[in-house]
């Protein structure tokens, strides 16, 4: 006999572009208004790069992750691992491009890339763990 098939609640998925769209939104502010206290020009020049290609690899886990919610929960988490890593190595190439071949200062980019990252990793585990908390036997 077949254990029954875990499914995932699809609201959950519905609900995520706005989840990690809030995050995005918070944490630019935030850190603009760190650097507005900090006030040097490299970390405001390293902000442009890292904000854009954040941005742009959150787009991206965010069609991988929901994608993932709407199918049983080892698709779905798969689904997560698979975002969050495409997020990560877009992100790090991106921004090793923007130092590389743009000349953006390389430690201000990389660290508000960072933060973004961590950011926005805590708002997909936030909805991948209310995913799993609302799954269903069928």
């Amino acid at each position: 006999m077949t254990p029954p098939e875990q499914s995932l609640d699809p609201k959950v998925a519905d609900k995520l572009p706005l989840t990690v769209t809030m995050a995005f939104a918070i944490t630019t502010l935030f850190i603009a208004g760190v650097l507005a206290l900090v006030n040097k020009i490299e970390w405001w020049r390293g902000f442009l790069p890292a904000t854009v290609v954040s941005a742009l690899a959150t787009m991206l886990s965010l069609l991988i992750i929901r994608r993932g919610l709407k199918l049983e929960m080892s698709k779905a988490v798969a689904a997560y691992f698979g975002g969050v890593g495409a997020r990560f190595l877009i992100s790090l190439l991106a921004c090793f491009v923007a130092v590389k071949v743009g000349g953006y200062p390389p430690v201000p980019t990389m660290l508000l890339m960072v933060a973004f990252y961590f950011a926005i990793l805590i708002a997909e585990t936030m909805a991948m763990v209310k995913a799993l908390g609302s799954m269903r036997h069928s």
